[in-house]
């Protein structure tokens, strides 16, 4: 699977197109994965995936991950017109390799149960490879983004550590969070307005 994965994420395409302005998806691998967080984090992003026969795309109807992943989400069909078979990643309970979501956790009510069902998802040795929408593109603040066809956005994502944050409603230290129910192993800010983590299944979870 390394040289599909190596390929995909220098491939430039979209998830998000664009950081603050554009359509944000599409039906191809991101452009913000490959593009922002290959650029930065080629090494962690690639090892996170290496070895990886169980692919989970949580959240990924919008656009599909591909490279052999499962879409896991509530819609119905992917923007590639082809059914969703699977709507709970819970019944994924600890069979996932890798857990893959981009811009999708913001749009959840409870974020605490969505990431205590996406962390029961990977296997022991499993990994979760989380693309969020950051703090510093007002755009996709909480509040000001409103998407029909995959509901506004609930939440504001930052980093703990980061000394400029403005005061905004429902924020979110995302990594503290994640932290909660997983094992963060790398988080930091990506170059399109995203934030970048990867995360291990917890010990007492496993």
């Amino acid at each position: 699977m390394d040289s599909k994965v190596s390929q995909a994420l220098m491939r430039p395409s979209c998830r998000p197109r664009t950081s603050c302005i554009g359509t944000k998806r599409s039906t191809h691998t991101s452009e913000s994965f490959a593009g922002g967080v290959y650029r930065s984090t080629s090494t962690g992003c690639v090892g996170a995936v290496r070895g990886a026969e169980k692919v989970i795309d949580f959240g990924g109807a919008g656009c599909p991950l591909g490279l052999d992943s499962v879409v896991v989400d509530l819609l119905r069909w992917d923007a590639a017109g082809y059914e969703i078979k699977h709507h709970d990643i819970k019944a994924w309970n600890g069979r996932a390799d890798l857990v893959f979501s981009s811009h999708c956790l913001e749009h959840f009510e409870d974020l605490d149960e969505a990431l205590t069902d996406l962390g029961a998802a990977l296997t022991s040795e499993g990994k979760a490879v989380l693309l969020l929408p950051a703090h510093t593109c007002e755009r996709w603040r909480a509040g000001v983004h409103q998407n029909k066809n995959f509901n506004d956005h609930r939440w504001t994502f930052c980093l703990s550590g980061d000394l400029d944050v403005p005061e905004i409603e429902h924020l979110v230290v995302i990594d503290d969070k994640v932290a909660e129910y997983m094992v963060v192993e790398t988080a930091e800010y990506c170059g399109d307005n995203s934030i970048y983590i990867v995360a291990s299944r917890a010990p007492s979870s496993a």
